[in-house]
């Protein structure tokens, strides 16, 4: 039972680290799930998880634009769109 805390410690590592790449790469330009996806060579669920992560700490807001939704840091300029 000692290995459970330092798998967990990797995974909580792991994740925060993800977080980050994610809103890095949000503060270039808005992107979908499959822009983060193939720009960080990610797995599409650590993707949702991430952003939705961001959108709950207000880091990362949602648009959707002619039919796609797009993410983008706070902070960053985006052109219309609703937002949720």
């Amino acid at each position: 039972m000692a290995e459970r805390p330092a798998r967990h410690g990797r995974a909580a590592a792991a994740a925060a680290s993800a977080h980050e790449e994610v809103l890095a790469l949000r503060q270039h330009r808005p992107c979908t799930v499959d822009d983060v996806v193939a720009g960080l060579d990610l797995h599409g669920n650590a993707v949702l998880k991430s952003l939705a992560s961001l959108a709950a700490s207000g880091k990362v807001h949602r648009v959707v634009r002619n039919g796609h939704v797009f993410f983008y840091a706070l902070g960053s300029s985006h052109r219309g769109g609703e937002t949720s």
